[in-house]
């Protein structure tokens, strides 16, 4: 298949499955004053989640948003169990999606952002 249409594609369903609003993850202001690279993540501990066919259900307890996550999403909160960067992140959904490197970054970076948004995910200080 044709590079460019697989990242039309990926586009395409990370926005068809995306239900957040984008932030700026790495406004020097309100994060942690690391590169974008190095920039560790991690679940959030008063997110509480299952597994619903293929999709992971969350509920975060101090906000009260009960959240469904698409397969995409899935894949990266079962990324974040461990402490992940967003380069490991990537690597991952790269493999598991076949997926264009650059194409993974930003569409990630833009997932990661919504979820501190939504504080289903906390970045970690190293």
């Amino acid at each position: 298949m044709d590079p460019q249409v697989q990242e039309n594609n990926f586009r395409a369903f990370l926005k068809r499955n995306s239900s957040y609003n984008l932030l700026s993850l790495f406004n020097m202001d309100t994060q942690q004053h690391q590169s974008p690279n190095t920039k560790r993540f991690k679940q959030h501990p008063a997110v509480v989640f299952n597994e619903l066919d293929d999709q992971i259900t969350l509920f975060q307890s101090k906000t009260c948003d009960y959240l469904v996550l698409n397969e995409t999403g899935s894949a990266i909160w079962q990324a974040l169990q461990a402490t992940q960067t967003l380069n490991q992140i990537c690597d991952l959904l790269c493999a598991e999606f076949n997926v264009e490197r650059s194409v993974c970054i930003q569409e990630t970076t833009n997932w990661l952002e919504q979820a501190i948004n939504k504080n289903i995910i906390v970045t970690v200080a190293e």
